[in-house]
């Protein structure tokens, strides 16, 4: 799963957040970076990526995984300093080369956006962030000042319509 960037459900952003640059690594003109996705491993066979919110394609010669982060090296960086500058860059893959998730299961960047309603059709705002937790997701969902903290579990999420720009939650009590 990609890590949510905050984009209105209704702007197809063709491109998915998978690695956010944290600086040079060595002198070489590596990077290192915060993997944003739940599939390093399939980065590792990736030739090309796309850099920044211009999405200049990026094309990997080296790339190795160290826990949650990674180094890589970009043909197009040469030095330390070039690669320093990168720092705080984000990079991406086209959305087409996601590998498909099992049914019922979903990228985070398919959830943020989605406007959620109650089973009685009361709509609570829409999901703007999710964090991760030990046991289970929590949606963020925010309407103006007001927000609600929904579990991502099966007896408060009822049903999930991408297409449609959906969330349909059974609220706990308390929740509202």
């Amino acid at each position: 799963m990609a890590s949510p960037r905050e984009v209105p459900h209704s702007e197809h952003v063709p491109f998915v957040a998978v690695a956010s640059v944290q600086g040079a690594w060595g002198l070489g003109g590596h990077v290192r970076v915060a993997l944003l996705t739940d599939f390093p491993e399939r980065l590792a066979a990736r030739e090309q990526l796309y850099l920044g919110q211009s999405f200049r394609p990026v094309y990997v010669e080296e790339f190795a995984i160290h826990g949650r982060s990674a180094v890589l090296k970009l043909r197009e960086v040469d030095s330390p300093e070039r690669a320093a500058g990168l720092r705080g860059q984000v990079l991406y893959i086209g959305d087409d080369d996601l590998a498909p998730l099992p049914e019922g299961t979903y990228y985070w960047h398919q959830i943020i956006g989605l406007e959620v309603r109650t089973t009685d059709g009361r709509s609570i705002g829409r999901v703007v962030e999710i964090l991760r937790t030990g046991s289970n997701d929590v949606y963020v969902v925010r309407e103006g000042e007001r927000e609600v903290l929904v579990p991502a579990i099966e007896s408060v999420v009822r049903s999930i319509d991408v297409r449609a720009g959906l969330l349909v939650i059974e609220a706990l009590p308390g929740m509202l």
